[in-house]
C-alpha cells in the first residue's frame, strides 16, 4: 500500500488519509512525506517548538512550510493590489508587516 501511496501528490495523500484509520496510518509514513518535503523544500523537517505536542516529522513540517508559502503568496498579491491603488505612497506591504513585528 505504501508503494501505491508513493504516487500520490501531497494533497491527494491528505485526502486519502481521510478514508479510514488504516489509510491514515499508511499516509503518516515518514518515507512518503520525506520525498515530498525534500522535493519542495530540501531542508530537514522544522522543529516546531511553539507546538510542543506536534512531533517533528516530515509530514508536519511539509504542512507548515506549505502554509507559510501560501501566506507569502497572499502577501505578495496584497502588496501588488496596494501598489496599484492611486493613494499608494511607496511602502511595501510585506515591509510594513516586518516593521509591525
Amino acid at each position: 500500500m505504501v508503494h501505491i501511496f508513493s504516487f500520490l501528490s501531497p494533497k491527494e495523500l491528505v485526502n486519502a488519509q481521510q478514508v479510514c484509520k488504516h489509510w491514515k496510518k499508511i499516509g503518516d509514513e515518514e518515507t512518503l512525506w520525506k520525498r515530498h518535503h525534500q522535493q519542495h523544500f530540501k531542508d530537514e523537517p522544522l522543529h516546531i517548538s511553539f507546538y510542543p505536542r506536534v512531533v517533528r516529522s516530515f509530514r508536519n513540517s511539509y504542512l507548515v512550510y506549505s502554509r507559510s508559502e501560501s501566506i507569502r503568496r497572499e502577501v505578495k498579491l496584497e502588496d501588488a493590489a496596494l501598489r496599484a491603488h492611486p493613494d499608494y505612497k511607496g511602502r511595501d506591504f510585506s515591509e510594513m508587516l516586518v516593521l509591525m513585528n
